[in-house]
Order: structure tokens, then C-alpha cells, then sequence
């Protein structure tokens, strides 16, 4: 069991991640929640680039003083410190892609995993369903529409230098598609945390101290 103190409330789990569950499963939960944070957190890194990215391009064409500071000169550090030949889009854009991929990998190993968990305790898994599902569709889509933003807006784009590649359509969408991507994240990791907690509930019921 967990240590609990006098002020710990009945039934409340003092640690994200009991320590009772079988090692593969806490291995594979918090590879997760930290593959899901890690993707999170680069895609607000890919959002603030891409803004810094826009505002370079601004104060190129009118020589005049960046509107979102903190973006620009976050583009600008990132641009000085990666090596010729290097763009900050490019870079930002794999390292996005590789960790949506380990995010992806790691949740889907813990789906697994409490999956097996739930048979053998006999216990419902409520994680086939649920509003995850909908944040991470969300978070799909938008994600979508900003590539095919992205891809309209480029260099060769048919909407280069329309009413479309202006900063009130590009920011509220970057914005968005980033609000959903981390909306989704902190679903699945609560989703990762109740079914942990569900799961040790489920066992201490049975009489077993740790899952096989």
C-alpha cells in the first residue's frame, strides 16, 4: 500500500501512479504521461516559432518592431543557435512529429496494458470511450487545417499573400490547433491517473496487494 497520513482523506491516493500496480503497467503509465507532456509542450514550442517565425517576416518587409516580442525573439535565438543549413520550421516540424509518434507509442502501450489489468481483475475499463477520444480528434483536426494552411500560405502557395496569409487567420488557428493538442494531452493523462486508481481500488477489493 501507498503511505497515507492522518489528514489523507478515506479513498483519496497520495501519488498519481500507485505504487501497487504491476511494474509493467507503472512503467507504461508514466512513460505515457511523460510522452504525452513532452508533446504538449512541443507543440506550444512549434506555435510560439511559427508566430516568432511570422513576426520575422514582418519586420523584414517593414523594417518596424515585432507586435508578440516574446515569439520573435524566441524565433530569432533558435534561428542564431542551429547550424547553416538549418531552418527553425524544419526542425520544430520533426521534432513535433517524432514526439507525437513517442506519445502515441506510449499511450497506446498503456492502453494495452490497463487493458490486460482490467481481465485480470475482472474489473470494467472505461478507457475504450470517453472524452479523450473527442479532444484527441479535435486536436487531429485542427492540426490538419493548420498543414493545410501552412501548405496554402508557403512560398508557392495559391494563397500566398491573400486575405488567408495574414496574422488574423494564421494566429487564432496555431493558437487553437495548440490549445486543443494540449487539452488533449491532459485528458489522457487524466484518463492514465483514474484508471490507476480505479484499478488499485479494484485489487485492494480482491485481497491482491499487486496485480499480476
Amino acid at each position: 500500500m501507498a503511505p497515507t497520513s492522518p489528514d489523507t482523506p478515506p479513498g483519496h491516493r497520495p501519488y498519481p501512479i500507485p505504487a501497487e500496480l504491476p511494474l509493467g503497467q507503472r512503467v507504461a503509465a508514466r512513460l505515457a504521461v511523460v510522452a504525452l507532456t513532452g508533446w504538449a509542450a512541443t507543440d506550444l514550442l512549434r506555435a510560439t516559432l511559427a508566430v516568432g517565425w511570422y513576426e520575422a517576416r514582418i519586420v523584414t518587409v517593414t523594417h518596424g518592431h515585432a507586435d508578440v516580442g516574446l515569439a520573435w525573439w524566441a524565433y530569432e535565438l533558435v534561428d542564431a543557435l542551429l547550424p547553416s543549413g538549418l531552418t527553425v520550421s524544419v526542425v520544430v516540424d520533426r521534432a513535433w512529429m517524432l514526439a507525437a509518434v513517442v506519445a502515441a507509442t506510449a499511450f497506446v502501450g498503456w492502453l494495452h496494458q490497463a487493458r490486460g489489468t482490467a481481465r485480470r481483475l475482472g474489473s470494467p475499463f472505461d478507457g475504450v470511450v470517453g472524452a479523450w477520444w473527442v479532444g484527441l480528434l479535435v486536436a487531429v483536426g485542427l492540426h490538419l487545417l493548420t498543414r493545410l494552411h501552412d501548405a496554402l500560405t508557403s512560398t508557392d502557395g495559391a494563397a500566398r499573400g491573400s486575405a488567408w496569409d495574414t496574422r488574423l487567420v494564421a494566429y487564432p488557428l496555431w493558437g487553437a490547433g495548440t490549445a486543443a493538442a494540449v487539452i488533449a494531452a491532459a485528458l489522457c493523462v487524466r484518463l492514465i491517473r483514474r484508471t490507476a486508481e480505479d484499478q488499485q481500488e479494484a485489487a485492494e477489493a480482491r485481497g491482491i496487494s499487486e496485480p499480476a
